[in-house]
């Protein structure tokens, strides 16, 4: 068959108290850079999410060694203050991805983020 893996990658879970408290899935996009998507459900978003954000970077740059001098991120512009999150984390705006995305029967651009590897090893947020 044509069959083929879409979008292979790791998940990464936090949990406390037997409960999820936040999800991490990151991805190869080239030998040198990672895409990387961080959600937290809901109700353990607000306190303490920078920081479970911040972890999950941490554990993801410490590993790569430098191996991967890039991560990237796209969200939908819709959710300014999950950009704002992601700027907190230390990624930058570095462009739109237009009309790449349909969320409620609307059309939506993307915002490009990205984070280099000596970026995320100097980020306040660690």
């Amino acid at each position: 068959t044509n069959a083929r893996l879409l979008c292979s990658g790791v998940w990464l879970k936090w949990v406390e108290d037997d409960e999820i408290q936040a999800l991490c899935f990151f991805r190869e996009e080239s030998p040198y850079a990672l895409d990387i998507h961080i959600h937290i459900p809901k109700q353990h978003r607000g306190k303490g999410t920078i920081k479970k954000g911040a972890e999950f970077l941490k554990w993801i740059v410490g590993r790569s060694k430098g191996s991967y001098i890039k991560f990237n991120t796209k969200i939908p512009v819709i959710y300014r203050d999950v950009i704002l999150y992601a700027m907190k984390l230390g990624f930058k705006r570095e462009g739109t991805d237009r009309m790449s995305i349909i969320k409620n029967n609307e059309v939506l651009d993307m915002a490009i983020m990205g984070c280099t590897f000596k970026e995320a090893i100097k980020c306040r947020a660690y």
